[in-house]
């Protein structure tokens, strides 16, 4: 009875083909699970729901239509925000409303930039401070500054960026009512460019008064708001004593994005704010997909309300748990964090970087001890069994197993190393043919494309190491783990001494944790195994002697699967030879019954610290993912992940079952077949395209030219314009250009859209926005007595001037002598189409009308969308 229960234990969990793989598929299941519930939108409660009509209400308001900076639809949304204020600063005099109109003008690069600002401007005071303060509108400790800007993309009602300026509107009204131990200012930014709404709050006197703050923005596609920046680990601290449902911290999209060029980070609220305050960035959810375009408004969202009380939930968390806090007012580290489960976890740099240098260290010392000790004990062993005349009648067939079994053990030393290097240079060749068949083959299918290059990574790694069988699983196991462990040692190494890559070490550091003591299981499972296998060759020696027969053949198991017992495999047992003995020694039967399973259980343990966790925190690099930017960076992104998800199956690899493989290749064929000859394009994943007008108006000869850019499939899209029809049209790989249909404004001629003196520059009809261009760099300009500097020997090559009313704008320049030549332009973002509902006729004049843009939202395949446009008319001047 005793001896069936062991067999049924054995059964269900040794280290057998079965139970490793289904227990494998179970831990990725379970894991997968586990982020889905994760990243699962919240049901808003039925006591919210007052609060959620209203905010709902709001995001309509707000996303109605396009509102760029410069279009009247922008003063339109901000006169409502406005509104939402005035009555509640009214009844709460801890509640003040301000305008901030201050105007700034900088240099950035070569570029000089004269801006007009109009935030808005509302503090709510909190508990701290006193009566008097309240009425001197004055604060003693510094408050919490909370910034989101209102303005959208050119196309889009601006959606993903509105979420934010809807969120900090129902902030505003629930602190009035349940004021925060500190105080908050509420910043409604409007933002040319980007960047300029936060350098003209820090020339307002509220910006003294704030010392932490919190920067709204869309720049990530995510599902649920995530903390992607943050400038030290003190505005992140407490964060860690409140879990925050539906919020993730991952450092790693600001990272990637920066490394493959895809954002333009050095102009953001964020590093304007970074320079004077602590505080951190808050990516809310948006589809990169559709960011930009018609698309990106309320009717296309998945679930908008979810969504909505998802971006006010984590808001009024976040913020509530800085308000109730104190803050440090010394610096901080630099901060390393992440989360698990909307546990936010926080470390300095320089913790995490000390752990490292413990673990670097202390590591593969512990293991080296383990591993000369395991050698000592092996080698007294093996002194104390053999006899003297052990090696006295070797003959040829001996010689040939030793030679044999020095090369087997030689390739399991570098049979891990090989599968790691097939592995890398198989998802090379993917990602190639990606790049050479089809660049932009992840807009077809993300999923895909991370399941072929997983199913690849997975086959390739699996074949290798079990590449020849062997019956010395559980020696595999160890040896195999311990190289991983080497790998994930190295690459912390490298994470440790270069800074730059100091936000992935969180993820390595864990792993490295993980395998360290899976590793020591493993000492301890070999431990055990070695000690039954002394005590029955003592019982063995007892009952026979023919002892150096038995060593040849003891030696014959470690190298040769086809003799003594004939490796088993999946109860499968081949027939013996003249070679079996009559006689079994005892020792041998435990190792044939339990030699392949190890100690019963323990490599359970050895699973659930490899594989959940480590997959789990690599799952976190996907969302990280950007399909802009350069494919080749993309697909290399892609396959970095999905060989990390993979790598920790290798240790186990050996008893994965051989139907897994089949299934891993046929999923990668025919997925990798599909992606390489679909179309990538979709109403799901939309092509986005830039439409631009440029009118020379001192060209007679060809004043307008109407270019259309985006990726490679340009030439297909441009077919489907009428304009274009019998029309001439160049395109090169990512542009065509054509004349296209002429756009009108308020003025009765072509010459009234930009008019220019040399004094001044006169109004410009339906526009806000103009720049002037310069032959070569002039020293310095003065805008309305706002004298910018930049002596350089390059100087100012360009001007953009962004007002608040209208385009009028008086400025003076100072050059070297002699002549200097240059054009003055001015923008339009504003169409028929954005503009509907906003009233046909502004300030006694018609509005600015682009039929060229209006064809192309017609016009375009379902599968191509704009993602911006605008007109630039200009003309060229000489002084």
């Amino acid at each position: 009875m005793k001896l069936k229960l062991r067999e049924k234990l054995h059964s269900l969990f040794g280290f057998r083909t079965l139970p490793v793989t289904v227990f494998l598929l179970l831990c990725y299941c379970a894991v997968g699970a586990l982020i889905w519930v994760d990243n699962w939108l919240p049901v808003p409660p039925e006591e919210g729901g007052a609060e959620l009509d209203r905010a709902y209400m709001d995001w309509h308001r707000i996303a109605a239509r396009p509102h760029p900076y410069n279009s009247q639809a922008n003063n339109d949304v901000r006169a409502y925000i406005h509104s939402r204020f005035k009555s509640l600063a009214l009844v709460h005099e801890h509640v003040v409303l301000s305008d901030d109109i201050s105007d700034i003008a900088f240099v950035r690069s070569s570029t000089g930039v004269y801006f007009e600002g109009s935030n808005i401007l509302v503090k709510v005071s909190g508990t701290s401070e006193s009566e008097e303060e309240l009425l001197n509108n004055g604060t003693s400790s510094k408050a919490i500054l909370l910034s989101a800007s209102y303005t959208s993309p050119s196309i889009s009602p601006g959606v993903s960026d509105s979420l934010g300026v809807v969120a900090l509107i129902q902030l505003v009204e629930h602190f009035a009512t349940q004021r925060p131990q500190r105080s908050l200012v509420f910043m409604f930014g409007n933002d040319g460019e980007g960047g300029e709404s936060a350098r003209s709050f820090l020339n307002h006197p509220w910006s003294n008064t704030t010392d932490t703050f919190i920067s709204l923005a869309s720049g990530i596609s995510s599902r649920v708001p995530t903390i992607t920046r943050a400038t030290s680990t003190i505005p992140l601290i407490p964060l860690r004593a409140t879990r925050i449902p539906h919020m993730h911290a991952n450092p790693l999209p600001y990272f990637l994005g920066n490394f493959s060029l895809q954002h333009n980070l050095s102009t953001t609220t964020y590093d304007m704010y970074a320079k004077s305050m602590e505080g951190f960035e808050l990516s809310l959810p948006q589809s990169s997909y559709v960011r930009g375009t018609k698309y990106d408004s309320i009717p296309f969202i998945d679930q908008p309300r979810r969504v909505l009380w998802n971006v006010i939930e984590v808001t009024q968390g976040v913020v509530r748990a800085l308000a109730d806090s104190d803050i440090a007012e010394s610096m901080g580290d630099e901060a390393v964090y992440f989360d698990i489960f909307s546990f936010t976890l926080v470390i300095q740099l320089r913790t995490l970087l000390t752990i490292n240098i413990v673990l670097l260290t202390l590591g593969p010392l512990l293991l080296l001890l383990l591993a000369a000790i395991k050698h000592f004990t092996k080698h007294e062993d093996r002194v104390n069994r053999d006899a003297p005349s052990h090696h006295h009648h070797r003959d040829n067939r001996s010689i040939r197993k030793r030679v044999i079994r020095k090369l087997n053990i030689a390739w399991m030393r570098v049979k891990f190393w090989v599968a790691v290097a097939s592995a890398v240079g198989a998802q090379g060749l993917l990602g190639l043919g990606f790049v050479k068949l089809n660049p932009y083959a992840y807009y077809a299918s993300p999923t895909l494309t991370l399941l072929a290059a997983g199913m690849l990574s997975l086959f390739t790694l699996v074949l290798v190491l079990r590449f020849p069988p062997s019956p010395m699983a559980e020696k595999q196991k160890h040896t195999v783990l311990m190289f991983t462990y080497i790998l994930t040692w190295v690459v912390l190494l490298l994470f440790t001494i270069c800074p730059q890559l100091c936000l992935l070490t969180y993820t390595f550091t864990i792993w490295n944790i993980l395998l360290l003591t899976a590793c020591l299981i493993g000492y301890i499972e070999l431990a055990i195994l070695a000690r039954h296998e002394r005590i029955k060759d003592e019982e063995g020696d007892r009952v026979v002697r023919f002892q150096e027969a038995l060593d040849d053949i003891d030696e014959d198991i470690a190298i040769d699967t086809g003799s003594v017992f004939e490796h088993e495999r999946d109860g499968e047992r081949e027939a013996a030879t003249e070679r079996t003995p009559l006689i079994l020694r005892p020792a041998l039967v435990h190792r044939k019954e339990h030699g392949e399973e190890g100690v019963c259980g323990l490599w359970i343990l050895q699973v659930l610290l490899v594989v959940p966790v480590p997959v789990f925190l690599v799952e976190r690099l996907v969302g990280a993912v950007q399909p802009e930017g350069n494919p080749m960076i993309l697909y290399a992104s892609v396959s970095c992940i999905a060989l990390l998800l993979t790598l920790p199956v290798a240790p186990f690899s050996l008893k994965v079952h051989r139907g897994v493989l089949c299934v891993a290749w046929l999923a990668c064929a025919l997925s990798t077949v599909y992606l390489y000859m679909a179309f990538p394009f979709s109403p799901e994943t939309p092509m986005g395209v830039t439409l631009v007008q440029r009118i020379a108006l001192d060209d007679t000869s060809q004043p307008l030219q109407t270019s259309l850019t985006g990726p490679p499939y340009i030439n297909r899209t441009v077919s489907h314009l009428p304009s274009t029809m019998g029309k001439e049209v160049h395109c090169s790989d990512t542009t065509c250009t054509w004349e296209g249909l002429m756009p009108s404004h308020g003025g009765s001629s072509s010459e009234s859209w930009v008019g220019v003196k040399i004094d001044k520059m006169n109004d410009t009809a339906g526009t806000r926005a103009c720049w002037i261009s310069f032959a070569r760099g002039i020293e310095a300009f003065n805008v309305l007595g706002f004298d910018v500097g930049f002596h350089t020997e390059e100087g100012i090559n360009k001007i953009e001037l962004w007002g608040r009313l209208s385009g009028r704008f008086v400025l003076d320049v100072s050059f070297s002598e002699g002549s200097l030549e240059g054009r003055v332009g001015c923008v339009w973002v504003e169409h028929e189409t954005g503009m509907v509902g906003s009233g046909e006729v502004i300030d006694g004049e018609a509005r600015t009308k682009a039929p060229a843009l209006e064809e192309a939202l017609l016009f375009l395949p379902k599968w191509s969308v704009v993602s911006d446009a605008y007109v630039d008319a200009s003309v060229g001047f000489s002084i």
